[in-house]
């Protein structure tokens, strides 16, 4: 029903966008992982580098996680895919990328991009306020990873979080949300908690909302990092608020069952 729903996953269908692969190479990570098969596993995941800046958050679970082997097999594909990258268009395709990265038409619609970016871009000291979003959301993916065994929950908050903190994000790229969605509208991974954030995404609207003009743009980026906090609490990261609701609501379990 998400999927169906999902205004970006239809674009990205649309525009015959490779997101969709991205997710293929998640689930069957996951899936992999599930059977012990760690080493494959990420192997699998490397394949994400084809768009490396849609999954850069995604090493930072695997590490928090200390999954060893999982590392070892996608360092090890990584290294093989960039052999091969240099076996195919020689020695200079680095530098070749890079002024294709660093071309003037490489970043168009900023006010469009659902990202920190195209959120603090307009304010002033813009740049320095995005660094400081981008370390705030990567220290909570990682401080998250950490509070948890599961792999999947950390896993769609990674995705989540690395389409905030690309400079380069569009709604096609927002399929991405999928998993995250998945788990905070029904219930799955993610400590089996709904969250309106997560709800509101998993309709048509805040993407329509991301076409038109500022500030309107603004709810949906708000609505994106709502979604990285509450998935993060729900795999166990509580925050002051939210921690102290939680013992005040256990003091009082504890209470009744006492009386």
């Amino acid at each position: 029903m998400v999927c169906c729903w999902s205004l970006p996953a239809w674009v990205s269908v649309f525009n015959g966008q490779d997101v969709a692969l991205l997710l293929l190479w998640a689930a069957l990570a996951v899936w992999l992982l599930r059977r012990g098969k760690e080493a494959t596993a990420g192997a699998v995941l490397a394949l994400c580098a084809a768009k490396y800046h849609l999954v850069v958050l995604v090493p930072l679970v695997i590490l928090a996680q200390r999954r060893w082997r999982m590392a070892a097999g996608a360092v090890g594909a990584g290294a093989a895919m960039l052999a091969v990258s240099f076996l195919v268009a020689g020695a200079s395709w680095p530098r070749e990328y890079w002024a294709a990265l660093a071309g003037p038409g490489i970043q168009q619609a900023v006010s469009r991009m659902p990202n920190l970016h195209g959120l603090l871009s307009v304010m002033p000291f813009g740049l320095a306020l995005e660094v400081v979003a981008a370390i705030l959301v990567a220290a909570t993916v990682f401080l998250a990873a950490r509070r948890t065994s599961e792999f999947e929950g950390p896993l769609a908050l990674a995705l989540v979080g690395s389409l905030l903190v690309s400079p380069h994000t569009y709604l096609a790229d927002c399929a991405l949300l999928l998993p995250a969605l998945m788990m905070t509208t029904g219930g799955g991974a993610a400590g089996n908690r709904r969250l309106i954030s997560g709800v509101a995404l998993a309709t048509p609207v805040p993407w329509f909302l991301m076409q038109l003009p500022l500030p309107l743009p603004t709810l949906t980026r708000a609505l994106m990092v709502a979604l990285v906090y509450g998935m993060a609490d729900s795999l166990g990261l509580r925050w002051p608020w939210t921690g102290a609701a939680a013992r005040k609501a256990q003091a009082g379990a504890t209470a009744g069952k006492t009386g």
